[in-house]
């Protein structure tokens, strides 16, 4: 009876040690998928992540250019305000004697000259409205 105890002992520990392999493989298995898994996970985060990076930096690069537009617009605004405000300041002190025709002709071309610079359609413009000052003067 010895020896098939032995046999039974010898036999339930080569199938406890058949069934913890088992599941230490089945464990190993399921961490491994898991890891895999966690893997893909991070992977698309980080895909994520990066395409939010990008629009954001697209959007600060394209709000900066629209700064940059806005002031160099705002830049020209204000140059051919303070040149039509120069225009009328010389044919003003003109029409009061403060200084002669050709002061007045000459600060108004150097005024149109600049609007020229920043826009030449308006610039255009106020040179006809000069021309037709000076004709009728």
């Amino acid at each position: 009876m010895s020896q098939n105890s032995e046999k039974i002992k010898n036999l339930s520990i080569a199938f406890l040690c058949i069934v913890s392999s088992i599941f230490l493989i089945t464990i190993l298995v399921f961490f491994n998928n898991h890891i895999q898994e966690q893997k893909k996970f991070n992977e698309e985060v980080s895909k994520t992540i990066t395409n939010v990076y990008q629009d954001y930096k697209s959007h600060l690069d394209n709000q900066l250019e629209l700064q940059n537009e806005l002031k160099n617009k705002s830049s020209s605004f204000a140059t051919v305000v303070n040149e039509v405000s120069m225009i009328i300041s010389a044919r003003l002190m003109e029409e009061e004697k403060l200084i002669s025709r050709a002061e007045a002709d000459i600060l108004v071309i150097e005024a149109i000259n600049e609007i020229k610079n920043k826009n030449e359609r308006i610039a255009n413009i106020i040179t006809i409205i000069n021309k037709k000052f000076i004709n009728n003067r």
